[in-house]
């Protein structure tokens, strides 16, 4: 279910990171390790284009989203 309302891009960088800690073949104890080093990777491309959630929340109207007393 979870993977039906995620969009398109998302499912194919979820494959991605997931193919890439899978390729590194690091014992259990060093996955969580291996996944920075792919998110290191991830945003050293050239066609890099920042963080999705930071993109539409700097895309939405909304100014602040504390909420006003």
């Amino acid at each position: 279910m979870r993977d039906q309302r995620a969009t398109p891009d998302f499912q194919r960088w979820r494959a991605w990171l997931e193919r890439w800690v899978a390729e590194s073949a690091a014992p259990p104890r060093e996955m969580l390790l291996v996944v920075f080093d792919a998110l290191d990777a991830w945003m050293d491309r050239a066609d890099f284009r920042g963080c999705g959630f930071v993109n539409a929340l700097a895309e939405t109207r909304i100014r602040s989203i504390r909420p006003t007393p």
